[in-house]
């Protein structure tokens, strides 16, 4: 019994499979010359689309309650910047707050924290229903006598 036995239908044996017409119609085509977007690409687009998106108050709200967690905790994760922020700026919202990865991104690209070396840990905001949340370490926390 050969390979070809296996296909009982003509133009499926492994040798035809190679040799698809429509594969050779497409070859040359605008499509096939746009590379896929990579997946940092997409990272980049969801994240500048999530900023855009977002009340500028409440971006301004959260990058200053993250700067004060920065100075303040040299551990921390976003919890920390929510609570402080809710605190501070309780009549602030916006419509999706995945527009904090983009504050987060920028505060690591001006060099004032970094990923911790370290496995996530559960949120503690019920709203998150425990998920996993990255932890943080600040790169300009002023430690004090206190902390």
């Amino acid at each position: 019994m050969t390979q070809k036995d296996f296909f009982d239908f003509p133009g499926e044996g492994p040798d035809e499979l190679h040799d698809d017409p429509l594969q050779e119609e497409l070859k040359g085509s605008p499509l096939d010359e746009v590379p896929a977007p990579t997946g940092e690409q997409l990272r980049d687009e969801g994240m500048a689309r999530g900023d855009s998106n977002s009340d500028p108050e409440w971006k301004k709200g959260m990058a200053i309650c993250l700067d004060e967690v920065l100075v303040e905790k040299f551990r921390f994760t976003s919890d920390d910047v929510f609570y402080k922020f809710q605190a501070r700026y309780p009549e602030l919202s916006t419509h999706d707050q995945r527009a904090f990865g983009a504050i987060m991104r920028a505060a690591c690209l001006a060099g004032k924290c970094k990923k911790a070396d370290c496995a996530p840990i559960p949120t503690t905001r019920a709203n998150c229903h425990k998920g996993p949340r990255t932890v943080w370490e600040s790169l300009i926390y002023v430690a004090t006598k206190e902390g």
